[in-house]
């Protein structure tokens, strides 16, 4: 991949693309009811982090982060894209709350194993749908504001 043809914009605007298109595929739940029926919908799960994968690496690109280091050092893990965003001082521009962290936190038990794009049986932990859309939401609003002022 050429480095340079990456920009901190390029990848908020695929992260907020990916989430988007979870909302498209599973559209977030208007009620408690209608989240208590709602099917799980294991692609807009997988769309949700990758948009939220790509929002993080689109901070911690604008940061100096390498796109070679984003990748090898970070990959999809989340958790760690989410720790070094803290280094990098991501709260000094908007607050994220200790349950949106528990929500990430959550997310990437399965996300960061592929878990959400390969199959496995069994049961997976997953976050309330309704919950992580709006985090997602919020956080992509966040990313762009900041990216609109910073960059």
């Amino acid at each position: 991949m050429n480095e340079s043809r990456v920009s901190p914009r390029g990848l908020y605007n695929w992260g907020n693309d990916f989430i988007q298109s979870a909302l498209i595929v599973c559209p977030m739940p208007n009620s408690q009811r209608e989240e208590m029926i709602l099917n799980i919908s294991i692609p807009a799960y997988y769309l949700l982090g990758h948009g939220l994968e790509l929002l993080l690496k689109s901070y911690l690109l604008s940061k100096g982060e390498s796109i070679k280091t984003l990748r090898n050092k970070y990959g999809h893990d989340l958790d760690k894209l989410f720790d070094e965003s803290i280094k990098k001082d991501i709260q000094s521009y908007f607050l994220i709350t200790n349950d949106e962290i528990t929500l990430l936190k959550l997310l990437n038990f399965s996300y960061s194993i592929k878990e959400l794009e390969y199959f496995k049986s069994g049961t997976k932990k997953l976050p309330k749908y309704s919950s992580l859309c709006e985090f997602s939401l919020k956080f992509a609003k966040n990313i762009e504001k900041y990216i609109n002022e910073y960059h």
